[in-house]
């Protein structure tokens, strides 16, 4: 049989030791995931940080007045959509949009998502616009701002922000 010994000194001390480098590394992985969720809840455009993660149409209006500060007043429709497994032809140049924002909307085929629109008239007659912001799982994975005129522009996020 074998037996270990130490002096009572010499263990306590490697106790403490052992006790000391848990905790360091306790610490130091719990930086390391704050930090990596924070890069997945935040996207930096144009130098400002945006949070991405939308629970509510209160967090999709902050969102919507980052793209577009008139949006703070402007009513909000909520709607269920779901991304089609086959893409139509303006589905693909409708993700040419979400591409530049730096999603591809054919990671999210199948899925349910929830669609935040932003509509704002203009007092000008010309219609105005609406942002329109897709979220999925809970997090902002694109959208648009589109000229409410028949024959209107639309603008990914991103080249509204440049």
């Amino acid at each position: 049989m074998w037996t270990l010994s130490f002096e009572k000194k010499t263990l306590h001390r490697r106790c403490a030791v052992m006790s000391v480098l848990v905790s360091l590394s306790v610490l130091t992985a719990g930086g390391i995931l704050s930090y990596q969720r924070h890069q997945r809840d935040y996207r930096v455009i144009n130098g400002q940080e945006l949070c991405i993660v939308i629970r509510s149409q209160d967090e999709a209006r902050q969102a919507a007045v980052f793209f577009d500060a008139s949006s703070a007043n402007a009513p909000v429709q909520e709607e269920e959509v779901i991304i089609p497994y086959r893409f139509s032809d303006t589905y693909i140049r409708y993700n040419e949009l979400q591409k530049a924002y730096g999603t591809n909307l054919e990671d999210y085929k199948g899925k349910t998502c929830t669609k935040y629109s932003f509509y704002q008239e203009d007092d000008s007659g010309s219609g105005g616009h609406t942002v329109t912001l897709l979220v999925c799982r809970k997090h902002l994975i694109g959208g648009d701002i589109s000229e409410n005129a028949f024959d209107g522009a639309m603008r990914g996020l991103v080249s509204f922000t440049a």
